[in-house]
């Protein structure tokens, strides 16, 4: 098997991937929220394979609500600064936020770094300045992945050098919820781009012992 798409779709609460009609094979799915539903979904990253739902670094509603009010703040933070001076004004706090030091970005070898094109730093923009906020209007928690935990078998995972930041905390809560131990994958909040052999073997791994 092989992880092959990347593209973005809009799956209802308590839908399994399947039922919403996603490929069967791995496919990197960038979730962002279905605009005619009440219940917005957290714009992040998650894997979806068949039946499976591998989500790294979930949602901040699963958080207690004083940690959910203190990200809040954060992230309202991170949003005013890219407003305000774009992408290069926030990135400072969207590493401090994630767990991540800039002076010190560790990755495998090989790894080339991408340079921050004029495309590149518009997207980023963009996605401080709009999925940012969508993030902290969520209102997935407990009971929506209740719900969709019923249908589809999820995986709580976060990055192993993050263990000091929310997203890491979001994970844990998920396991907690689900019952289930927390898998950790290599790096922080950016192991998929950072560690990209190590990661994706990772995934593999996970779901060879999850099928």
């Amino acid at each position: 098997m092989s992880l092959n798409t990347i593209r973005t779709a809009r799956v209802p609460p308590g839908l399994s991937p399947r039922a919403a009609g996603m490929a069967s094979s791995p496919t990197f799915i960038k979730v962002r929220p279905n605009k005619n539903s009440s219940t917005p979904f957290t714009p992040s990253t998650y894997i979806v394979l068949d039946a499976s739902l591998l989500m790294h670094a979930a949602a901040p509603g699963l958080l207690p609500p004083v940690d959910r009010a203190k990200i809040d703040r954060t992230l309202a933070d991170i949003e005013a600064a890219a407003r305000e001076g774009g992408w290069r004004e926030a990135i400072a706090k969207v590493a401090a936020a994630t767990g991540l030091d800039p002076a010190n970005m560790k990755t495998e070898s090989g790894v080339t770094t991408v340079p921050m094109t004029e495309d590149r730093a518009a997207n980023m923009t963009y996605y401080l300045t709009n999925d940012v906020s969508e993030l902290r209007r969520s209102t997935l928690g407990h009971d929506e992945v209740t719900i969709a935990a019923r249908n589809t078998r999820i995986i709580a995972a976060a990055g192993a050098d993050s263990k000091d930041a929310w997203n890491h905390q979001c994970g844990t809560e998920l396991a907690a919820l689900l019952d289930v131990p927390l898998t950790e994958f290599p790096g922080g909040h950016n192991g998929n781009t950072a560690f990209p052999r190590a990661f994706a073997a990772r995934v593999h791994e996970v779901i060879s012992l999850t099928t």
